[in-house]
């Protein structure tokens, strides 16, 4: 029985791999530009700046500008084709103010000017514009933020509005359109009626996606596939619905709900085998979580570690050691309510 427990873990991962290589993370939604820029600038200008010299660098300071060049020169394509577009042009500047802090740690503030001219030069003053708006936005975040995180949720999104529209005009709802139309399709989750049936559920979120991106909604659900399914799955009306069903219908549910979302044959059948191991997997869970409760309620104390140890060994195998050190600090994967079509 356990061997075949622990046949199922093995082969429970290696879909999960093979889902992750066949399909592949969700896609950037390039035309929502969706990063909001209250997060922490990307990295890309880091791993640019670990750029080694080419043969034609010799010394430091050719060296220095070797990789500043380039930097440049990335900068520029990858942000020149929608530099007109307000979020880009946010983008642009934090990649850039990143890059100029760990170069120039002492002056960075003052080379500022000179690289978005060298970067952008019919546009340097509208950009340079728009970083003193993202500057003082950004102060005022950081002198607010410990007053903010107490706030309830829509008290500080109405807050967080005032100060961008104080900065940035009209613009700001520009910058974080990608911020909003994922607000309105979170609130469309939370809307959905708990009398639909999951498939219907699953028919009206789309409905919303379509209402929210327009033109783009078909390139938006290709993209996000995934993450979109991911999501109407996570809401509480959806659990509550596969949570009351037998195995075989809630696989069939699962199935549907997937389908509807756009999936294909071959993505609704690895994502089936997926389900069935995953089930494999929490019965095998829960059949740990029992016997672990009888050894704390019927072993001492001085030799419990001992046995617990063996118990993680007979069901988890290679993964006994991180289920060991998880429950070490607090938490315990099975004990808790099951996340259909997620876990």
């Amino acid at each position: 029985m356990r061997t075949a427990l622990k046949l199922s873990l093995a082969v429970a991962a290696v879909a999960v791999l093979v889902l992750v290589v066949v399909f592949g993370r969700p896609a950037v939604d390039s035309k929502a530009a969706a990063q909001s820029v209250d997060a922490p600038a990307a990295a890309d200008s880091v791993a640019l700046m670990a750029r080694q010299p080419g043969p034609a660098a010799n010394g430091p300071q050719q060296a220095q500008q070797f990789n500043e060049a380039a930097f440049i020169s990335d900068l520029r394509n990858k942000f020149a084709p929608h530099i007109h577009i307000q979020h880009a042009q946010i983008r642009s500047i934090e990649q850039l103010l990143s890059y100029l802090k760990a170069q120039y740690p002492d002056d960075w503030e003052i080379r500022v000017q000179d690289f978005l001219a060298e970067l952008f030069p019919d546009l340097a003053a509208d950009l340079y514009a728009r970083y003193q708006s993202l500057s003082q936005y950004s102060q005022w975040l950081e002198q607010n933020r410990a007053d903010l995180q107490r706030m309830a949720v829509a008290d500080r999104q109405a807050v967080l509005w005032e100060a961008r529209y104080a900065a940035f005009g009209a613009d700001a709802d520009q910058i974080w359109a990608a911020e909003v139309r994922n607000h309105q399709l979170q609130q469309a989750l939370s809307e959905l009626p708990a009398d639909l049936p999951p498939v219907a559920k699953a028919e009206r979120f789309l409905e919303s996606v379509n209402a929210v991106y327009g033109e783009q909604a078909a390139d938006f659900v290709a993209s996000r596939q995934t993450e979109l399914t991911n999501r109407l799955l996570a809401t509480p009306a959806v659990q509550a619905d596969l949570r009351s069903l037998a195995v075989p219908e809630r696989r069939q549910v699962l199935r549907d709900l997937r389908q509807a979302m756009g999936m294909d044959e071959e993505a609704l059948s690895r994502w089936g085998e997926l389900d069935q191991h995953r089930d494999q997997l929490w019965e095998a869970g829960q059949s740990y979580q029992r016997e672990r409760a009888q050894l704390l309620a019927s072993v001492s104390a001085d030799d419990l570690p001992h046995q617990l140890d063996a118990l993680r060994q007979s069901y988890f195998a290679d993964a006994a050691a991180q289920i060991r050190i998880e429950e070490e600090s607090g938490f315990f994967r099975f004990a808790g309510e099951r996340r259909y079509g997620r876990e």
